[in-house]
């Protein structure tokens, strides 16, 4: 909802648990395992490509 929309990263950014922790997924308040097509190196170059295509950016 509206109200709860950005609790996690509200929590994720505020948190002492989390101090030093970078590229961690959170979901329900919680680390947690991203989905297996986030895993995917062969889907993330293609986005990266596309991505410096569309933006004329070549990072």
């Amino acid at each position: 909802t509206e109200d709860f929309g950005s609790e996690c990263e509200v929590f994720a950014a505020t948190s002492n648990t989390l101090n030093g922790k970078t590229g961690v997924f959170m979901s329900d308040m919680k680390e947690a395992r991203s989905s297996e097509e986030s895993y995917n190196v062969e889907n993330a170059k293609r986005l990266w490509d596309l991505s410096e295509q569309l933006t004329h950016q070549n990072i």
